[in-house]
């Protein structure tokens, strides 16, 4: 073992050695245990495979780098040494899970044909596709076994009862079943091969004794936070939240919140279901010992940002289970008046605070902006299941820090004077602020910088964009997006922001502010019809705006292939409608639509199914501001 400065040591371990230390209830004098600031296990089968594949090749893995937290050996070998893992979880994990089940990642391909070919030749198969046969049959048998011992049943004769079985098809429990294994287990050389073949699949599995190289760091802790760092510098493997995890070590605080407590130990679970020890499970292991815990500022923000995302999913949408959700801490950042990029001085700004009183302003802000969202985030089509998100996470944050700042004073976390009436203003602008920004791809790729100077400018306090100013927007929007949408199916993306326009025109065409939850999209001129014209390399856009309307869910005008007018005058031509039912279904359907009959095309073809594009986005545009007039202020006379 080599010294480097007294701090580092270097050491290779093996396999079995490395699995022994970091597992549960084994008896070693080595124990490596997960810190708090570790990510989440988050390799695919796939990444596994790979190391595996690059140990079995001789290839380097890279080096293990552990922190030593007590060796009290005394020179005395048989008294446990402790360590935390720094770098390395997720190669130690695929190594833990190919122990465990070393069989399941066996591959034919790693080995040469000749015995494919012998088999072939012995069971009469000689097609390529009774070679493949035989591979997969091999690979599905060894893959099923629990070992590579005979007392896993990893021998001869049970891949030739797999053979006989599923290569040459014989029933199982059957006479002629018995008879053919009988006569291959009595087949030596057939035999021979097979264990020959087993031997080499078993030797080549046994990684126990590959030797890790471990760096140990033997220094004082409060050095891990520079490792930490340092290490990142030369990897992406760790995101810039992962880095405060070391940084803030020194900062903690008790979490009251349950639901944030719950949202943290998920990700303890999850390691200690892998067999791994956890500090943090060993210092808290019962809800009673977790409830007093001493939880780092890390921890806590981790926590808190998936609560936010499941409590609030239309703001947040899903987090992404193998990393630290970056919501807890942008938003506590811009909550009390911190950019983001500055974000290292999160535990000096919040020094003195209440931290549980900070957590209770911003979710009550935060709800606040849900409810006035509400009307048009709430309501999705009837058969998506997830709530479409429309907008980036700063935006939502600056409209949280907006509502935030108004009732509250974050530095001395009193409520403000007068702060109903600001309350009331912003539930009127966040609706329109919150489309106008997306049209027109305000928050599109910005800066931490923006969000910084939109919450310290009170934009949203700003009365919101006049008419003139909508029309500008939507005419952009709709010459530089609309009539390039070629998608060429029915289906349309929730999520698409011209959905999210929709919804607010149709807000009173069937009472989304009153609580509707679900809508049927509808294709004003069918599809069919649309790419029965359309010529052949010809690519249309069929999906835009000016083609799509909303209805109830469970409402469908059920005109199949034809506009409602084509629809309307065929059943009237029937006999099925009189003439005062025909102009009442007509008014009806018009109103419902948003769709005046004239616009529709007589023939169609490219250029008046773009006439009619323009000609419905002009009754749209007007819609929109005639439901919205109290919310739109009106234009400065000239």
């Amino acid at each position: 073992m080599t010294s480097i400065r007294g701090q580092v040591e270097i050491d290779m371990w093996d396999v079995e050695e490395l699995i022994a230390a970091t597992s549960k209830n084994i008896k070693s004098n080595k124990e490596i245990t997960i810190p708090p600031f570790q990510r989440g296990l988050v390799w695919d089968k796939k990444r596994q495979e790979d190391l595996i594949d690059s140990i079995r090749n001789g290839y380097p893995i890279g080096t293990l780098l552990l922190y030593e937290v007590s060796n009290k050996s005394n020179g005395h070998s048989d008294v446990k040494r402790s360590y935390n893992l720094i770098d390395g979880l997720q190669r130690t994990n695929a190594l833990k899970q190919y122990t465990s089940s070393p069989n399941t990642y066996f591959s034919m391909t790693e080995y040469e044909d000749p015995l494919v070919e012998f088999l072939a030749r012995e069971l009469n198969q000689h097609t390529e596709e009774g070679k493949d046969a035989i591979r997969r049959v091999i690979t599905n048998w060894i893959k099923g076994v629990s070992g590579f011992s005979l007392t896993d049943g990893f021998e001869p004769s049970g891949m030739t009862r797999a053979l006989i079985s599923e290569v040459l098809n014989v029933p199982p429990e059957t006479d002629y079943f018995t008879l053919e294994v009988g006569k291959y287990i009595a087949n030596s050389r057939f035999q021979k091969k097979l264990l020959e073949f087993l031997e080499t699949v078993s030797r080549a599995a046994d990684i126990s004794k590959v030797k890790v190289p471990v760096i140990i760091f033997t220094g004082d802790d409060t050095q891990l936070p520079a490792v930490f760092e340092r290490l990142n510098t030369r990897s992406t493997v760790l995101s810039r939240y992962e880095v405060f995890a070391a940084q803030w070590v020194k900062k903690t605080l008790k979490i009251h919140n349950k639901s944030i407590r719950d949202a943290i130990w998920e990700k303890y679970s999850a390691l200690e279901d892998e067999n791994f020890t956890s500090d943090a499970v060993q210092d808290a292991p019962d809800d009673k010992r977790k409830k007093e815990h001493n939880y780092t500022l890390f921890e806590y923000l981790f926590g808190f940002g998936r609560y936010l995302s499941s409590k609030f999913p239309r703001l947040f949408g899903e987090t992404s289970e193998d990393r630290p959700s970056s919501i807890g801490f942008n938003l506590m950042c811009a909550c009390v008046g911190l950019q983001i990029n500055r974000m290292t001085r999160l535990p000096d700004r919040l020094s003195g605070k209440s931290i549980r009183q900070l957590e209770d302003f911003i979710i009550e802000s935060t709800e606040f902006v849900e409810r006035t969202l509400d009307p048009v985030l709430s309501v999705k089509q009837q058969k998506e299941k997830k709530s479409p998100i429309y907008h980036t996470e700063y935006q939502i944050i600056s409209m949280i820090v907006t509502a935030l700042n108004v009732r509250y004073d974050s530095d001395t976390l009193q409520e403000n004077s007068g702060w109903r009436a600001d309350r009331t203003k912003l539930g009127k602008h966040l609706l329109m602020y919150y489309l106008y920004d997306i049209l027109r791809g305000y928050w599109r790729g910005s800066g931490d910088s923006k969000l910084h100077d939109m919450v310290q400018n009170d934009r949203y306090l700003n009365p919101p964009p006049t008419s003139e100013s909508w029309r500008i927007v939507f005419n952009t929007w709709f010459d530089d997006n609309q009539l390039t949408l070629l998608h060429k199916g029915r289906y349309v993306r929730d999520q698409n922001p011209e959905i999210l326009l929709l919804k607010y025109i149709y807000a009173t065409k069937f009472n989304l502010i009153q609580g509707a939850k679900a809508y049927h999209l509808e294709h004003i001129i069918p599809v069919a019809q649309l790419q029965e014209a359309k010529d052949k390399d010809a690519r249309w856009p069929i999906n835009t705006i000016g083609n799509l309307a909303l209805l109830e869910a469970g409402r469908n005008l059920e005109k199949s292939d034809k506009t409602f007018l084509e629809f309307l005058k065929k059943k009237q031509a029937k006999g099925e409608l009189t003439e005062d039912e025909f102009v009442g279904k007509f008014q009806e359907w018009q109103d419902l639509l948003i769709c005046k009959a004239q616009h529709l095309p007589e023939s169609l073809n490219r250029e008046s199914f773009e006439d009619f594009l323009r000609n419905r986005w002009s009754e749209l545009k007007n819609e929109f501001l005639t439901v919205w007039r109290d919310h739109i202020p009106a234009d400065p006379q000239n």
